[in-house]
């Protein structure tokens, strides 16, 4: 504490160490009070130290956390992980099951068109074959059926022409209707139909045609001779014909 300097009458100064007595004796109390009041703050913040804990204020917005609580947090950290965690993997077990589903329902689908496929085709093999067969039978009965046509034809034909006089004239017309009258050079005849011509009086064999017997000309036919070639009227002969013809066509079938 340095106070209020002390000047003497005329500017001079008191020599220093009248100065600090001076000074001394007016403020010796004040400096002996400041002493005391020091030593007793020291002694008060030591006896503090030593007894008191320090005390910290918290800060705003901090909460004042224990054990407890800080395991409580963590188990409910690890329930929520756990639940989360939980929740992928059955996310993604249900995927892959799903995934799995498809894929059998693929393979399902795939095996049923194969099957109907192979169904379908065994279905056309099937019918294909049915076809087949019933187009035999049917073929085959047709040509029984010409055959017996063919067969029942020259029966008739030979009952008809058990009469010698229908047989003579069937003869004569059925070689007008191949050939004109005109062109005939000479006829042949079985000897029976000739027989019968002879003794009868027919208008259909033209004048100037020469008649012989045919020795392989049957009841009902005739062969004509015309001037470049001859027209076969033989019964027998046409069924022949029509025998071949059928065969022909059976042939034809059977050949691929």
């Amino acid at each position: 504490m340095t106070g209020t300097p002390i000047v003497l009458p005329g500017g001079g100064r008191l020599p220093r160490r009248r100065r600090v007595a001076i000074v001394r004796e007016e403020h010796g109390s004040l400096v002996d009070l400041a002493t005391d009041r020091l030593r007793h703050n020291r002694r008060v913040t030591a006896v503090s130290e030593s007894v008191f804990t320090p005390l910290v204020l918290p800060r705003v917005g901090e909460v004042r956390t224990d054990a407890r609580t800080v395991a409580d947090r963590a188990r409910a950290r690890g329930y929520a992980d756990g639940f989360a965690e939980g929740r992928r993997d059955a996310r993604a077990e249900l995927e892959r099951e799903r995934l799995e589903a498809d894929e059998r329902f693929a393979a399902r689908e795939a095996a049923a068109q194969d099957a109907h496929r192979a169904a379908l085709s065994a279905l056309g093999g099937a019918r294909a074959r049915l076809e087949d067969g019933i187009a035999a039978i049917v073929a085959s009965d047709l040509r029984r059926i010409e055959e017996l046509a063919v067969e029942m034809a020259a029966e008739i034909l030979g009952a008809e022409m058990s009469d010698a006089a229908r047989s003579a004239v069937h003869a004569v017309r059925r070689a007008a209707a191949q050939t004109p009258r005109s062109a005939w050079v000479r006829v042949h005849l079985n000897e029976r139909d000739l027989r019968t011509l002879n003794t009868v009086t027919d208008p259909s064999l033209p004048e100037g045609v020469e008649v012989e017997v045919g020795a392989d000309v049957d009841p009902g036919g005739a062969v004509v001779r015309i001037a470049h070639g001859s027209v076969d009227t033989r019964i027998a002969a046409a069924l022949e014909r029509a025998r071949e013809a059928l065969s022909i066509d059976e042939n034809a079938e059977a050949s691929p």
